[in-house]
């Protein structure tokens, strides 16, 4: 039989389901270093004396060392009183599509669900960090590649799709076409050779920085171990001065042969 919810603070956060409240503080005691922030509000069909903010039915997890990196959600349903826990190393067939990222697994008794935060609640690694935010980045680096294919192809009738090794190498030797909309095609692209290598198949290297209150890790493309250092002074200077183009750019704008700034924390670094 589910057991009715009572509403009680904890810490800076009010209205929270004390049972709740019970398997955050057990948590805590078993991974001293996790701290927990406000998850989602329910304001409907809940007590008169919780209606002004309404009443927390999850929170969120974070390690004291990477507060802007969330690493797990756990909550207690209303409805049929389940406790809940979701993160990347949860091992369940039930992918969860709210907030909080990886699988979730639920059970009526908190203790089953203590017994997985003990196992699945880690610091993020880079790799799972990088996974996580990628999407901006990969974004812009298609976008420009994209925008050069259309481009080209709209100047030349699709003839870089066809033949653009070929008609460099007839410009190159010095062939007269028979039409001038072949001779117009292979004079723009030689013309734009040196910015249609570079964007039409736009690739960039990069180096992925986050920066944590007491260390630095960065790995380049295509490495599998990441760098990891006591601050960003021990940064390559080059990645550096990067950094600092982008602290005076706007979040998530690609800046080009720069990089992109996903966060306060996260840097894509063209290097």
């Amino acid at each position: 039989m589910k057991e009715e919810a009572i509403y009680i603070p904890f810490q800076d956060i009010p209205h929270v389901d004390s049972l709740l409240v019970e398997l955050a503080n057990n948590i805590q005691k078993a991974i001293p270093n996790v701290v927990f922030n406000q998850g989602e509000v329910e304001r409907y069909n809940i007590p008169i004396e919780c209606e002004w903010v309404g009443v927390t039915t999850s929170l969120d997890v974070y390690f004291d060392d990477s507060l802007n990196k969330r690493v797990s959600v756990i909550g207690r349903q209303k409805f049929d009183g389940k406790f809940w826990i979701v993160n990347r190393n949860v091992e369940s067939s039930r992918r969860y599509y709210g907030r909080g990222e990886g699988q979730l697994k639920s059970s009526i008794h908190a203790k089953n669900i203590l017994a997985t935060a003990k196992k699945t609640i880690h610091p993020l690694t880079i790799f799972q960090v990088i996974d996580e935010v990628k999407s901006n980045f990969e974004g812009a680096v298609a976008n420009i590649r994209n925008k050069w294919s259309w481009q080209v192809n709209r100047q030349t009738d699709s003839a870089f799709d066809l033949a653009y090794e070929d008609m460099i190498h007839l410009h190159s030797i010095g062939y007269a076409p028979k039409t001038q909309k072949f001779a117009s095609a292979m004079n723009y692209l030689a013309e734009n050779k040196a910015e249609i290598d570079k964007y039409s198949r736009y690739d960039p290297d990069y180096s992925f920085v986050w920066v944590k209150p007491n260390s630095v890790e960065y790995i380049k493309k295509g490495s599998k171990e990441p760098q990891i250092l006591a601050s960003l002074n021990e940064l390559p200077e080059d990645i550096r001065g990067k950094m600092f183009v982008l602290d005076i750019s706007n979040e998530k704008e690609f800046v080009e042969d720069i990089g992109l700034r996903q966060d306060s924390v996260s840097y894509w670094v063209i290097a």
